[in-house]
């Protein structure tokens, strides 16, 4: 049978440099390019730490302490590797300044701007090029040329769709914060797990200091592992 098999004439044909099919055995070996966070739990749950073109989904319910996690590994990320930017549509920069003062975070490539639309942000990112980008919370963001309210199912998947393409095509690294639904699940439909390469759930009680950091999904590392962290008004103690 192999025999009959006929290469495609690939050279006869043109295509856009992005288009062009790969033979597997021409395919180049590159290493994909990861940052470890010097966190041994946290890196061995991510699978080695926060993966260049990659887009980490954090959900968990309100009040669990998401935002200050998100910030924490901002900061730490920012320390070791450079520019790190955290967008929030929920809180201004008076709001974001009292916790960055709560939790002594003082990095200087850690950049904070308050925006909601998202070819806005899309825009602002590709200007400044960081290395990391965390996207706080997409329950608020919206995309105009979305003909729905924040927060919908047509909203959620657009924003998803894009912000996969946009870490995809530039190789950034986004962390994506979701809030949970009363019966656990992320808000909005379940394709939006599926789209990303790792989902993070932050679970645990307000009141108490205990929490867990659980990944069903996560396409570099283990699944199914759970971190346990420690939380003060001063932040996470890891």
């Amino acid at each position: 049978m192999r025999g009959h098999i006929k290469e495609l004439p690939l050279d006869l044909i043109t295509f856009d440099e992005e288009e062009k099919p790969e033979v597997i055995t021409h395919l180049k070996t590159e290493r994909v390019k990861f940052y470890p966070l010097k966190i041994k739990s946290l890196d061995n749950l991510l699978g080695g730490g926060i993966y260049s073109g990659s887009v980490i989904l954090l959900g968990g319910k309100h009040g669990i302490g998401k935002s200050t996690l998100a910030l924490q590994l901002g900061a730490r990320f920012s320390q070791k590797y450079g520019f790190t930017l955290y967008i929030s549509s929920e809180e201004t920069i008076k709001q974001l300044n009292l916790k960055i003062k709560r939790l002594k975070i003082r990095e200087k490539y850690l950049y904070l701007f308050t925006k909601t639309e998202l070819t806005e942000i899309i825009d602002y990112t590709l200007k400044l090029n960081p290395k990391l980008l965390i996207l706080d919370s997409i329950n608020r963001l919206y995309d105009e040329r979305v003909n729905a309210l924040p927060g919908s199912y047509s909203q959620l998947k657009a924003i998803t769709l894009e912000v996969v393409s946009l870490a995809r095509s530039k190789e950034l690294a986004i962390i994506l914060i979701s809030h949970l639904t009363k019966s656990g699940k992320i808000t909005g439909p379940s394709l939006l797990e599926h789209l990303v390469d790792v989902v993070l759930y932050l679970e645990g009680k307000p009141e108490e200091k205990g929490r867990y950091l659980f990944s069903p999904k996560n396409r570099f590392g283990i699944i199914q592992k759970k971190v346990k962290l420690t939380f003060f008004p001063s932040g996470f103690k890891f």
